[in-house]
């Protein structure tokens, strides 16, 4: 082979490199500039999503059935929380209220005031309360209602947190905290 075959042979083959090679670069179809990089959901970085401790009053009312009992949901934001009234509980249907918050007291609690006032049940609700609201590294939580005579605090009960949930028995309505 001539000396200038062999070199017409050599710049044909980078020719077609570079052809090969910018096809190769373009079959992304990557419209942006030569400053610019394409990156995807994976290559970002991982973030805790951040609660919504900001949440306020949240008030909820639901007609519940005696004879069949229900669930009443209180959505706080990222938290739900759920009242569970059993069948039967209830001498009659009722009109159920409540009124959460998160206030100073206690140390800081979750606060439930239940509605109509006073009111009795046959066989115990369950308030069933996502922990993490309050504190999410917390084992155990206290219940308490307020004492309407003393105007007092009263530890109730104290439970154990179970995937993240902590579930105390209600018998009667009153004021009542939860804290850590």
């Amino acid at each position: 082979m001539s000396g200038s075959l062999r070199g017409f042979s050599k710049l044909g083959a980078f020719v077609l490199l570079i052809a090969v090679l910018a096809f190769a670069g373009c079959s992304d179809n990557n419209l942006l500039g030569p400053d610019q990089t394409k990156t995807s959901q994976l290559d970002k970085p991982l973030q805790d999503p951040v609660p919504n401790t900001n949440i306020g009053v949240v008030e909820v009312e639901k007609e519940v059935s005696a004879l069949t009992g229900d669930e009443i949901s209180l959505d706080r934001g990222d938290y739900n929380h759920a009242f569970v009234v059993k069948p039967l509980a209830l001498d009659k249907d009722e009109l159920i209220t409540i009124k959460s918050d998160k206030e100073d007291v206690l140390g800081g609690a979750l606060t439930y005031e239940f509605g109509p006032a006073g009111l009795v049940f046959n066989e115990s609700s369950k308030l069933e309360i996502e922990i993490a609201e309050l504190n999410p590294r917390a084992r155990s939580a206290k219940l308490y209602y307020l004492d309407p005579k003393t105007d007092q605090w009263v530890l109730q009960a104290e439970k154990t947190v179970r995937k993240g949930v902590v579930s105390f028995d209600i018998n009667h309505f009153s004021k009542y905290a939860i804290s850590d």
